[in-house]
């Protein structure tokens, strides 16, 4: 048993005491993990801090890296059993044999949790997403290793606060929408966004936790549909077996999130809300009829989000984030330009990239300075990646400079604003369009 850290926070004890628990006993479920666990040698699990039909999240640390964790084991309550006093293996529950169904399904819906996994820890640098920091298999079963985040559920602030101001909420919101859209494209869904699934750390954005965690569903599971729903926040697909789910689906309890951080009232479920809009009842309170403050077209965006039919909501991430309702207009990003300081001219820049030096390159437009051998045929060139625009030496031979600092051979360099390129006695400014400025012709 670890006796460095408190199981409950994984802060370090002092004179063997928490300085942040109490001493208050805390009862961890018998089929969870006994809290002191050592997984793979190197991540220590805690108490449990949370539980759903499919998987068990306890709080942990890295004993190589010394820092919090959060642990997410695979644990689908239908199929599986364990008593942590004699074992950490679980049990499919039916099974007599590895090739029985229930072992079957159980098996596939574990390879799908680590697949899932396998994903999400490409999305490590994203902001609106919790981090997935390692995932394996052992005791029967498969764990995603995951950056702990301190501070308050939506769900926490909502209790200890109140309603949201619309637009704060809907400003924290943009990293986790933006975060949503890229892991959509990967072909995943989230299945149970909620106020209870988004943290609001004490510094950085909201984060997004247990992504995927109601995914992992195989034909057999379906049966147990109900476990994959959480009342106010699941659209009536989700209560069907066999449901047309998509982005739409994350879509709904997103906006249902939304409505309950401005108006602290739990959505009705889908299923009653289709049942009201069949008799043509009202289905949802309108939030300004609830004495918020909103503006109408981003009431009406919000609610057009939680259509309790899916066709009438938006059908992606995208489509939502380009609606200027929910930020405003989109700033254009500013137009570059190369301005040559011996005669000021202004030397534009596009998608396909500038080349300098003395000849003409045809995969590139060009800029071409003829009367100076120090000068080499094809000196630097310009392109943009990803909205930024980066400078790179071809193998000159007298160097390209950099704000005075001689760049390496075919290492590409970010440009900023006001940056000044040298070759020889050319120097080129980096900088915004000037207004009114003409882009000196580019020949080819």
């Amino acid at each position: 048993m670890n006796t460095t850290h408190c199981l409950k926070c994984m802060q370090k004890l002092r004179a063997g005491k928490c300085p942040d628990c109490t001493n208050t006993a805390k009862i961890q479920d018998p089929r969870h993990l006994k809290p002191g666990t050592v997984l793979k040698e190197k991540y220590l699990t805690g108490y449990s801090i949370g539980a759903g039909g499919f998987g068990i999240t306890y709080i942990g640390r890295d004993l190589v890296l010394d820092t919090r964790i959060a642990i997410k084991e695979y644990y689908p309550s239908q199929f599986s059993v364990r008593n942590a006093a004699l074992s950490a293996d679980v049990t499919v529950t039916g099974a007599a044999t590895v090739t029985s169904g229930k072992w079957n399904s159980y098996e596939k819906s574990k390879e799908r949790f680590l697949t899932e996994a396998r994903i999400l820890a490409r999305f490590e640098k994203d902001d609106g997403i919790v981090n997935v920091k390692d995932f394996f298999e052992a005791n029967n079963t498969a764990y995603i290793v995951m950056e702990y985040i301190d501070g308050l559920t939506l769900k926490e602030h909502l209790e200890q606060h109140g309603a949201f101001k619309v637009e704060d909420i809907v400003a924290k919101m943009r990293p986790v929408m933006e975060s949503l859209a890229r892991v959509h494209e990967q072909g995943l869904l989230h299945r149970d966004i909620s106020p209870d699934n988004i943290k609001m750390p004490t510094e950085g954005n909201l984060k997004l936790l247990d992504f995927g965690a109601a995914r992992f569903v195989s034909a057999d599971l379906d049966k147990s549909i109900t476990n994959m729903t959480k009342a106010g926040y699941a659209p009536e697909e989700q209560y069907r077996s066999g449901g047309d789910l998509g982005p739409w689906s994350d879509i709904y309890a997103l906006c249902a999130t939304i409505y309950k951080c401005i108006t602290g009232i739990t959505p009705s479920d889908a299923p009653q809300r289709l049942h009201n809009k069949t008799r043509n009842r009202q289905d949802i309170a309108v939030p300004s009829e609830l004495g918020v403050a909103i503006k109408p077209a981003l009431e009406a965006a919000i609610l057009k989000g939680m259509s309790v039919l899916q066709e009438e909501r938006y059908q992606s991430i995208s489509e939502l984030l380009a609606s200027e309702v929910w930020f405003g207009a989109k700033k254009k990003k500013p137009d570059y330009v190369l301005v040559r300081q011996s005669n000021k001219e202004v030397i534009a820049l596009n998608k396909n990239g500038l080349s300098v030096g003395r000849i003409a390159d045809s995969a590139q437009s060009n800029y071409i300075i003829s009367n100076n051998h120090e000068i080499s045929r094809k000196h630097f060139v310009i392109t943009e990646q990803n909205g930024s625009y980066w400078v790179m030496d071809c193998g000159s031979k007298n160097g390209t400079f950099l704000n005075a600092n001689a760049l390496s051979p075919n290492e590409p360099a970010k440009l900023s604003d006001e940056d000044e390129i040298r070759i020889s006695v050319e120097r080129f400014v980096f900088q915004t369009k000037p207004t009114g400025g003409d882009p000196h012709p580019i020949t080819r």
